[in-house]
């Protein structure tokens, strides 16, 4: 089964943290509440593919972080940072601590910083590294970067070209005539944006759902316990959240949290957008399929009401196709087609969104996703 952390941007984090670890280094990293799923699993195979080194998960309970590590790895032999470093049950180990609460986080980032100073001495093989997790804080204040310990954080590595790549393999095998599975695909890419689990839920939703998703996306924050009245919802508390995330360089809101707000204007411009990629191709094969098909009824040169004269019929847009055929008893079912086509190509072009009950009228299901050649 393909897993996200198989996409290109996800895969690539996640090889540097491997590769960082691999290299000895140890690592502070900031992880939203409800990170992708799988993220610590991914990540031991790909340690395991570059240095056949095993990740040992803890979690912080409250001890003194020093502790806390001896009494896993040295009992009473570790009575200090130096002791337990070379203590034999912790040599070359890899030990994730996970979840880290914002109150011991300032003590875990001490050990950290001197942790690194006190293993500079230990060869690669026997150098124990570890892997401390946080969350807003973490990502607010993360240690001083230095030559055996990194930061890193869970913000602007998956893309929106990864999640729309995430989200043609989901609905491969969606119900529904391929162009209408291409556009569930898109719509569910510009909502989700970097959160695959959101992209999922998008998956079970219908088409018309998909193009209408106020509600649905209220739920689904609703049932994580959003409140757009948090009075502590800073930046950092936002992105550990999951509301807002890094996308391709710039800050961007998850949709959820729009929804949640009721902002269904920035809602329906992701849906604008996912529609112009797939249905703008669509009315253009259609136009062309159209002249082509009827060039003797189709008169050129021809003046539009603006004053434009077109010499070339390959010129025509849908309007004025629509406006030549008028009248006409003959082209009656093409004129149709003609102003259907029309009025869904000057709804994208203005800006907005085509409503599903337009964009699936029975008339013209089956036919739109065919265009003739």
């Amino acid at each position: 089964m393909f897993s996200f952390w198989q996409l290109p941007g996800p895969a690539r984090w996640l090889g540097g943290l491997a590769e960082d670890l691999a290299q000895g280094r140890s690592l502070a990293l900031a992880m939203p509440a409800r990170p992708p799923d799988g993220w610590l699993d991914a990540l031991r195979q790909a340690l395991r593919d570059r240095a056949s080194l095993e990740v040992e998960r803890m979690s912080a309970n409250g001890d003194a972080p020093l502790a806390q590590l001896a009494s896993r790895f040295a009992g009473a032999d570790a009575a200090n940072l130096p002791a337990l470093v070379v203590a034999p049950a912790f040599a070359g180990q890899c030990v994730a601590i996970l979840d880290v609460p914002g109150e011991h986080w300032a003590a875990w980032c001490a050990l950290l910083t001197q942790f690194e100073v006190a293993t500079r001495g230990c060869s690669l093989f026997a150098r124990p590294r570890l892997l401390v997790a946080g969350g807003a804080v973490a990502l607010s204040s993360p240690p001083a970067p230095q030559p055996g310990l990194i930061a890193h954080r869970w913000n602007g590595a998956a893309a929106p070209l990864d999640l729309r790549l995430y989200a043609a393999i989901l609905f491969e095998e969606a119900a529904g005539p391929p162009w209408q599975r291409q556009l569930a695909a898109a719509v569910s890419a510009e909502l989700a944006l970097w959160d695959p689990e959101l992209c999922e839920f998008c998956r079970r939703l219908t088409l018309a759902d998909l193009l209408d998703p106020l509600v649905p996306l209220q739920n689904w924050a609703a049932e994580r316990c959003w409140s757009a009245e948090d009075p502590a919802m800073n930046e950092a508390a936002a992105w550990h959240l999951g509301c807002r995330h890094e996308c391709d360089g710039q800050p961007r809101e998850h949709a959820a949290w729009l929804a949640l707000r009721g902002d269904q204007a920035s809602l329906a411009q992701r849906v604008w957008s996912a529609q112009v990629g797939v249905l703008f191709p669509l009315l253009e094969r259609h136009r062309q399929s159209l002249i082509g098909r009827w060039p003797r009824r189709l008169t050129v040169p021809y003046t539009t009401p603006s004053g434009q004269r077109i010499e070339d019929r390959r010129d025509l847009e849908l309007a004025h196709i629509a406006a030549q055929w008028r009248g006409l008893t003959d082209m009656r079912r093409e004129r149709e087609f003609a102003v259907w086509l029309r009025d869904l190509r000057n709804c994208l072009a203005h800006g907005e969104p085509v409503a599903a009950d337009v964009l699936q009228s029975p008339m013209w299901q089956e036919r739109f996703g065919r265009p003739e050649q």
